[in-house]
Order: C-alpha cells, then structure tokens, then sequence
C-alpha cells in the first residue's frame, strides 16, 4: 500500500513486474509435472549468466551440474527394484553426490556475497539461483536431520532477496517437496490449539481519529457484493468523478481464512520457521512506522514473529520493552502456497476502467488473473501513515478491525504531499496534524470506516489513506489495474502518468 523505506541493507526486493502465476478464483497452485524444468536448471531461472562474473558464473554452473547429478542418481533409485545391497550401495552413492552438490552450492552462494554488498542485480539472481540449489542438495540428502527446515532456510533467504514473486513460482515445487519430507520426518505431537482471537470491546468502539460532526467527514457505504455486477461497480465506484471507496460485504465470504487464522497457532504451525522481513520501529513512532528514524528491518521466523510482536501476553519475548514489529506489504502468500489457498482473488479485480483499456502496450499493467497481493499481519496499533498507491487496491480483511481514512486525490495539495516530484506520502501526521503548518488539511473532505472481518473496502488508485489496526489484525491487499503516478507538475497541480514496466533486475517497484 504505502511507498516503505529499503532497508539499508536489503533483505528482500519489493515485487518486480514479472505475474504472479495464481489461478483466477482460487489461489491453488498447479502441481508441477515430470515435464517442467527442475529449479536446478539455470535455464529455468531468470538470470543473466553472460553478465556475471566469470568465477560466480563458473561456480554456479558447477553447482548446477552436481545437483542435477544427484537428482538423477535419486530418480534412478527411485525406479529401481533393486536387492538391499544394491539398495544400500545406491543410496550411499546418492549420498555422496548430495553431499558433493551441497558443498558445491554453499560454495557458488558464497562467491556472490561480495556483489551483494553492491546491490549488483545480476549478482542477486546468482546470489537466489545458488540458494535453490542449496535447498535441493539438502532434500536430495536420504538421511540428514531437518534436510526440509534446511532447505526451506535456503529458499526463504533467496527469495527475500531475488523478489518473492519472480522466483516463487520457481521455488514452489520444491517448497511443496519440503512440506512433504516434513511430514514423513515429524515426530507426532500433541498441539495445543491456542483461543481463538477474539475482538476486545475496545477494537468495536470508534478510535480517536474518527472524525465527528464534521459535514466534510463522510462515512464509506456498504454495499452487499452480490448487487453489483462488475459493470456496476465499475462505472459508480471507479469511474465516478472522482472515484470514491466501498465497503463490498459478503464478497470473500467463501474463504476459509476467515475461520483459520483466527488461532495464530494455525498460522504459526502452517508457517513454522519460514523467513520473513518484519518492520521494527519505537512504540512513540507507531503513527509514523516506516517514515521514523527508529524505522528498522529484520529477517525472523514468521512463527518467531507471531509469537515475540502480535500475541498479547508475551512482551517480555521481545528485544525491547519499547520496540514494535509489523509484517507489511509483503508477498507472503508467494512465498507460502499454503496460506495463498486459505483465500481467494475477489471478483472484483477483474473490473476495468477507461484508463486501463487505454493504458500502452509498456506500461505497468495488473490484470485481475494475476493482482500484486500482499500480507498485512501486525499487533493492535500498527499504522500505515497516508499515502497514496500507484493502483486500484481493494483491501480484504480477514482478521481483527481496522481504522481507514481515505482522501480523494483531487485535494492532493491539502494532505501536504512530501516535496518529492513522485510524493507518495503525507507529511501530515494524522494522529498529532499540526493545523499551523498544514492549515488547509482540516478542510479537506474525507472518506472513514471502520472494517470488520469479511469485509472488502476498495480504494480508487491515488486516493490518500491512512490505516490503523485497533486490533490483532490481518489483510490482504489485492493491487490491479494500470501503474499510474500522481505527478506534480507544478504548485498544488496535479496529474496522472502511466508507468512502463520494470524489467526483472532493472530495479524495484513502488515500496
């Protein structure tokens, strides 16, 4: 939603412009088939080995051939029937071909480390490359402890590095090979499910920043999903002048995250050791997060995450008293096909305004088969402060309450964009405004709502938001639609320009 700060050091790239390979209602992924490349071939990956160094290049290379080596030695035991001494002989070959192919992969991941302190983009698809190949010398391994939680380790840490959703989709076959060498190698044991998450009397009452006998502060309209046709919601939503937001009520009620992650121990076992990247801010700069100087970015455990930021009752878990974590704007369902099927993509994505018909044949464009979808997961207070988003964005929640307040972008000029020529947030801090330094902000009509589980608000590309947890809460943002910006092109003037495509390693997106 919001244009976040990179980390200093970068952990992860923000969703180049390469689809989402998801199926249109559903997110279930296809089950990969003996046909399909194997990840350990480079040339299933996109990556530019003749611009790489010529030793990361080599070693990569190498790496690849052992791996498919021990991949055809496991193949061929596999489908053999062979007596137990040739059992025995074929699975100690297999081992060492596992062993020789691990080696050989830790060895190209290591070459391209000196590049990454460069932020080189070429060296980053090597730097993920070798990782895949790292995690499948380890599932090739017959006999190593915890091969699945080693590989998944290597897979997490290149795609939060190569960009989750270029290289999901070639990691999802062997994401899905580690789930199932889990499940052979888990010891049976007792979960004790944790309570349901239930909404406090606090989470149901209007927040402070509801605005209140205010002509200019109107309240968001619900309307039941299942009126409108995508022609309709199309046409009075989208296309009015100017666009305004909606609730859409019985829209995603067919999800099975609305019963699911109500226990954070689904999530957290579902999710158990996989690697994410988590903001971290003072609890004094919650309404500012990711604008703060206290702003920081670690790579934990989701389940590490879950239990030391959101879960009430266990503070003491956490590196500081006065320290807050966010999970924001990230692909998360990529990266973990099985929460990606606990939901589904609305109906309404599929909408098409005027705009994006006539958007160029190299501009930036999402269609509804293939949205940018992003997890929202955080603690009662997490904020996201206003800004505005680059496309339509309908905003799905599924867990907790949330405070939205959203601002057309036709009063651009009184939410004080930040003095940049592409100005994505406000520099007014809708928890404290400053009326002397943005006296015109007051006077700038304004949409709000409180958003319940279930409920869909859509959000028109470049209308202001602000958003507030007022509970434990999880969403999901669904992006579509052409790539626009809203430009200044000179004082308090503002117009709309389309956005060519990024092409993997070129560079990010909108944070």
């Amino acid at each position: 939603m919001a244009k976040r700060k990179a980390p200093a050091s970068k952990p992860s790239s923000r969703p180049a412009s390469k689809q989402s390979k998801w199926a249109v209602t559903r997110l279930n992924m296809k089950q990969p088939s003996n046909e399909l490349p194997s990840p350990s071939l480079l040339s299933s990956m996109p990556i530019q080995l003749p611009h790489m160094d010529p030793g990361v290049r080599s070693l990569l290379e190498q790496a690849a051939l052992a791996v498919e080596a021990a991949r055809s030695c496991s193949i061929q035991k596999t489908a053999s029937h062979a007596s137990n001494s040739s059992t025995k002989t074929a699975s100690a070959q297999m081992n060492t071909l596992a062993l020789a192919a691990l080696a050989a992969s830790e060895a190209a991941r290591e070459s391209t480390f000196p590049f990454l302190e460069k932020e080189c983009a070429v060296h980053t698809g090597a730097y993920t490359a070798s990782c895949l190949l790292v995690a499948e010398s380890h599932l090739l391994l017959p006999d190593e402890p915890d091969s699945n939680s080693k590989a998944l380790r290597a897979i997490d840490l290149g795609l939060l590095r190569g960009g989750v959703v270029d290289w999901g989709p070639i990691a999802a076959s062997l994401v899905e090979r580690a789930a199932a060498k889990d499940v052979g190698q888990r010891k049976p044991q007792k979960i004790e499910p944790t309570p349901d998450l239930k909404v406090s009397d606090a989470a149901t009452e209007l927040p402070p920043q509801f605005i209140k006998n205010r002509p200019n502060a109107r309240t968001i309209p619900r309307i039941d999903a299942r009126s409108l046709t995508l022609e309709e919601f199309c046409k009075t939503y989208m296309e009015a002048d100017p666009p305004h937001p909606v609730v859409l009520t019985n829209a995603i009620d067919s999800w099975p995250a609305l019963s699911r992650w109500k226990s954070m121990d689904y999530i957290k076992q579902v999710a158990k050791g996989r690697l994410v990247p988590v903001e971290t801010y003072a609890k004094e700069d919650t309404s500012l997060s990711f604008l703060s100087d206290s702003w920081s970015h670690r790579v934990i455990p989701l389940d590490e995450y879950i239990q030391q930021y959101v879960l009430d009752g266990n503070k003491e878990a956490a590196l500081s008293d006065n320290e807050a974590g966010y999970l924001a704007q990230h692909p998360l369902f990529d990266q973990i096909p099985a929460l990606r099927d606990d939901i589904g993509i609305p109906e309404f994505c599929h909408a098409v305004t005027e705009q994006d018909r006539n958007a160029p044949a190299d501009c930036e464009v999402r269609s509804g088969d293939a949205p940018l979808v992003s997890a929202w997961l955080g603690p009662s207070g997490t904020v996201s402060p206003l800004h505005n988003d680059p496309y339509h964005n309908l905003l799905a929640q599924i867990v907790g309450t949330k405070y939205v307040r959203i601002y057309n972008a036709c009063d651009s000029a009184k939410v004080y964009p930040e003095k940049t020529r592409l100005g994505h947030n406000s520099r007014v801090n809708v928890d404290a405004v400053d009326s002397k330094k943005f006296p015109l902000f007051q006077k700038a009509a304004c949409w709000q709502v409180v958003l319940g589980p279930g409920e869909l608000l859509y959000i028109p590309r470049h209308a202001w938001h602000y958003v507030r947890s007022l509970s434990v809460s999880f969403s999901a943002s669904f992006w579509f639609g052409a790539k626009m910006e809203l430009v200044e092109v000179r004082k308090n003037s503002y117009k709309e320009e389309y956005l060519k495509r990024v092409e993997p390693g070129e560079g990010l997106n909108i944070q």
